[in-house]
């Protein structure tokens, strides 16, 4: 079959004229791409909207991309402040080609499976991992067999609306190909401010993951990829590296949950980096738990070529970490940041506000330690009660109608504080200040 999968992307500007798109490499379908080539034989494009600024030009684009290629299948991959993009997309596809499937995928779908099925331009959805998932679903497609059955899978059958329970997909990560890093022009990124890495270098670069799962219970978590933490191996992980470092890609991002969980592993990775001397730059957007980090960690991720980190702390009050379920040592969060500063790593602080019961005291505290501690520069994010998770559930949230339209990274819409909202507002502003 052809497959087209395509990155959605928010072009609107919100209404405090904020541009809200980070671009990154687009793990996920290049993931989906090298699957789906291996496994099934389909042929397979990719096709990131986000590299398009204004919305009529990433319209037409589309439009332009599927009346060329004309495919059986077009995928949808859709974050969820995208998803009013995914819509409009779903609506260029349809008018564009009729007869194509169209399926929606990602952290979006999967959160509100029933909600995204309100777009009646898609045909299906798929929930969580998505390599077994489509790959099944395309086989059952290309053979006019019912699709009801497949884990993973959301559609619809005489009108009622199914959502399969989701798959966990293979416990050792070598089962699956390399991302499809051929689809993947470096050069269309290399200049991009908007980064996951707040202190971009401006290489050519690509991003990775090592691992799949977290084993930490954050009540605020999607838990897509499952508590249980699977990896790829060091030689799985090693031949990724080395097969980019011959494109010349010179900066490689991690967006793992949890890459320093299992600590021997990680430094399997660091250690045979430096031993075959790859001379590539490293940065951490994400993957790193700040209180697992002994300074021994932090001058290997050094010597391997890190030059930027970023550390979530979300709350400094010892109360909301037990509260949360993140339960970070925060005292060895502050001496894993001090010693990457000392490093010369360039250091980001991830903060929360807006926690349940969270008062304006617990606020300012969590302020006060942004600013006290050496942190280049930080984040303040809200509280995001997405109603899939066990934040959601306890907040009473509905996925139909979760007021999720006006959703961005830095500005929600729920307060579930012990403090009126334009309190937090304010905090939020004196923070970044």
């Amino acid at each position: 079959m052809r497959v087209l999968l395509v990155k959605v992307a928010r072009a609107l500007i919100n209404e405090r004229n904020e541009s809200m798109i980070v671009v990154s490499p687009p793990l996920g379908i290049l993931h989906l791409a090298s699957y789906l080539r291996e496994f099934r034989g389909d042929e397979v494009q990719a096709l990131d909207l986000r590299l398009e600024n204004e919305k009529e030009d990433q319209d037409e684009l589309l439009k332009t991309t599927v009346l060329d290629f004309q495919p059986h299948v077009v995928g949808l991959s859709v974050l969820t402040h995208e998803h009013l993009a995914a819509v409009r997309a779903s609506q260029v596809v349809r008018s564009a080609l009729p007869s194509a499937v169209i399926i929606a995928g990602g952290p979006h779908p999967t959160m509100y499976p029933r909600r995204t099925l309100q777009d009646e331009n898609l045909d299906y959805i798929v929930c969580g991992e998505g390599e077994e998932t489509l790959g099944e679903l395309l086989g059952a497609i290309e053979k006019g067999d019912d699709t009801i059955g497949i884990k993973g899978v959301g559609g619809r059958q005489n009108g009622q609306v199914y959502i399969n329970p989701q798959r966990i997909g293979a416990d050792n990560l070598d089962a699956y190909p390399m991302p499809a890093w051929d689809l993947y022009d470096p050069k269309r990124y290399q200049y991009i401010k908007e980064r996951m890495t707040l202190a971009p270098d401006f290489l050519p670069y690509a991003a990775m993951t090592t691992t799949r799962g977290c084993p930490y219970n954050c009540t605020y978590c999607h838990n897509i990829f499952g508590k249980r933490l699977r990896k790829r191996s060091v030689d799985h992980v090693l031949a990724e590296l080395e097969y980019l470092k011959s494109l010349n890609i010179r900066s490689i991002e991690f967006y793992d949950d949890a890459f320093n969980v299992d600590r021997n592993h990680m430094r399997g990775i660091l250690d045979e980096i430096i031993r075959r001397g790859l001379k590539i730059n490293l940065s951490f957007p994400n993957a790193l738990r700040a209180d697992l980090l002994t300074e021994d960690d932090i001058r290997l991720l050094k010597r391997a070529g890190t030059y930027s980190l970023a550390l979530a702390v979300e709350t400094a009050s010892p109360r909301l970490q037990k509260l949360i379920k993140k339960n970070l040592n925060i005292p060895r969060v502050t001496e894993a940041i001090r010693t990457a500063v000392k490093l010369r790593i360039f250091t980001t602080g991830y903060f929360m506000i807006g926690f349940p019961t969270e008062t304006r005291e617990e606020i300012e505290a969590t302020i006060d330690y942004a600013c006290r501690s050496l942190l280049h520069s930080a984040l303040f994010f809200t509280v995001i009660p997405h109603p899939a998770t066990e934040l959601g559930r306890t907040a009473g949230l509905n996925e139909l109608d979760a007021p999720i339209e006006d959703w961005n990274y830095m500005f929600g819409f729920s307060d579930l504080t012990a403090e009126p909202a334009q309190m937090v507002n304010y905090l939020q502003r004196k923070a970044f200040r």
